[in-house]
């Protein structure tokens, strides 16, 4: 059974996989066709500019099936590193690419129908300024990217913020009033920058809200058990008053699902799956 879903795991991984690298070579291929195409640059720097292009979109897909390997290579955590910076600078880079190329478009159409309705030839371009132009737009988009990721960068190195959210229910007991749910979701440990360490603080500042109830909304990590137990280790002293408890997310079912479905529990959850749990206060429930 342990094996037959493992296997199913890996199937759907091979799925995800695949789907990932076809979009991520279109993704790819369109930033180096609008990037480095018009940059003007000459050879052999233009053909430097596609190498390193094509290496990053290779380390990508690399390390997410390394990350199954065991043991791992020595060079993985380097690589996923820039795989993972990687991705995050070209999912910057492509909604600015593209809202760059909707507005060129947009322009050039407007031009054209303004050429067409008016009496004289229409406006006449400067090869060079246009050249010059783009290059300038370019560095500013490339520019952007830059400072976003950084800020990215900093922000998911900050210390965990707690987001407190009043929800009025309408005929609640008076003894469910006040009742504390902290949600903790997403961490995705193994494939973010999220370790113990992160955790460990973000466990704490839990706590300290002394919550009733705790939740973890699935994604809890990126991963096999065997490789990730001390990281996850620190939710184990999660205390809640009406019990702490787990769901799945999709990640869960990327990975050994039985594994990590065991290790939440020694890690003190109940886990809800089609499920549910009633909570009592005195009379009430």
């Amino acid at each position: 059974m342990r094996t037959g879903q493992r296997l199913m795991g890996l199937g759907r991984f091979m799925t995800f996989l695949i789907v990932f690298i076809s979009g991520w070579i279109c993704i790819y291929f369109y930033t180096g066709f609008r990037l480095i195409g018009p940059s003007g640059l000459l050879q052999p720097y233009r053909t430097l500019a596609w190498m390193a292009l094509a290496i990053t979109a290779f380390i990508g897909p690399l390390t997410l099936f390394t990350i199954r390997m065991a043991p791992r290579p020595s060079w993985y955590q380097d690589a996923a590193m820039v795989a993972f910076w990687a991705m995050g600078v070209m999912l910057l880079i492509l909604p600015l690419l593209l809202a760059k190329d909707l507005g060129l478009l947009f322009g050039g159409i407007t031009m054209k129908i303004s050429s067409l309705l008016s009496a004289g030839p229409g406006p006449t371009f400067d090869p060079d300024r246009r050249q010059f132009l783009m290059n300038v737009v370019n560095l500013a988009l490339l520019g952007s990217t830059g400072v976003l990721s950084g800020i990215g960068y900093a922000v998911a190195r900050k210390q965990p913020k707690v987001v407190r959210l009043d929800i009025p229910i309408k005929g609640l007991p008076a003894a469910f009033d006040g009742l504390k749910i902290a949600q903790i979701t997403d961490l995705h440990i193994g494939a973010s920058l999220i370790r113990r360490k992160q955790l460990q603080a973000i466990v704490e500042a839990v706590n300290a809200e002394k919550p009733d109830i705790i939740v973890f909304t699935g994604d809890l990590a990126d991963g096999y058990v065997q490789d990730l137990r001390e990281d996850t280790a620190p939710l184990a002293e999660l205390r809640a008053l009406d019990g702490k408890y787990f769901i799945t997310g999709n990640h869960e079912y990327f990975w050994d699902l039985a594994g990590w479905m065991s290790e939440v529990r020694n890690l003190g959850f109940t886990i809800l799956t089609n499920d549910h749990r009633v909570i009592r206060r005195g009379e009430y429930c």
